[in-house]
């Protein structure tokens, strides 16, 4: 059991040494937009996004692509998995508040400015 188990998992790891550890801002765009169009359609949400599920991954997918590849933005790969990560595993009862790594996706978000 332990063999055909392990197989899978280190196909896995493979796959994550090969790709890197974060993803383009494309790849971002488009599995962040599936990631939050499930939670939306999960917690009754879609009519923000025009009501259907490919409507609203149309959207948060244009949307996300033109706040990562917008020159302001340091894209920061691995925060961009790590929000991925949390996205999917976010609960319709969650507030929402507090700092997650999606906030980092473009950077830290400190400015240097008066410090």
């Amino acid at each position: 059991m332990n063999r055909s188990l392990s197989s899978p998992i280190l196909a896995g790891l493979a796959l994550g040494l090969l790709s890197g550890c974060g993803l383009s801002e494309d790849k971002y765009a488009t599995k962040i937009a599936i990631a939050q169009c499930a939670l939306y359609e999960e917690c009754g949400y879609l009519q923000a996004y025009g009501d259907t599920v490919a409507a609203c991954e149309a959207a948060i997918e244009e949307l996300s692509k033109a706040y990562v590849t917008d020159e302001t933005c340091d894209y920061d790969p691995k925060a961009a998995r790590q929000c991925l990560k949390e996205v999917k595993e976010t609960e319709c009862d969650t507030d929402g508040e507090g700092e997650t790594s999606c906030d980092d996706v473009c950077g830290d978000g400190s400015s240097e400015e008066g410090e």
